[in-house]
C-alpha cells in the first residue's frame, strides 16, 4: 500500500463508484479463489459495471496504489478468474 491507508482508499472509492459495487477491507481472498487460498486484501472491490472497473483502474493508477485486489471477472461472468495487483 502506498502512503494512503486502506480505510481512506475504501472511503474515497465508495464515493466514486455505483452503489452496486462491493467494497470491503481486510477481505480474505480465500473466499474468492477456486482453491480457497489467499490472505486478506487490504481493500477488496467487486465492480458492478464496466464503468466502475475503469474508475477503479484509473484511481489506482493515479494514486500509485500497489497493493489492491479485486475480482474483475465477476462483472461479466461467474468464472474463477481473479485479478490481483500488488
Amino acid at each position: 500500500m502506498t502512503a494512503s491507508e486502506p480505510s481512506s482508499i475504501a472511503d474515497e472509492l465508495a464515493g466514486q463508484l455505483s452503489p452496486g459495487t462491493v467494497i470491503k477491507r481486510d477481505e480474505p481472498m480465500a473466499r474468492h479463489t477456486t482453491l480457497r487460498v489467499g490472505g486478506p486484501a487490504d481493500v477488496y472491490v467487486e465492480p458492478a459495471t464496466e464503468a466502475d472497473l475503469a474508475a477503479i483502474l484509473q484511481f489506482c493508477g493515479a494514486r500509485g496504489v500497489n497493493s489492491f485486489c479485486w475480482v474483475a471477472a465477476r462483472t461479466w461472468s461467474c468464472g474463477t478468474k481473479v485479478f490481483a495487483a500488488w
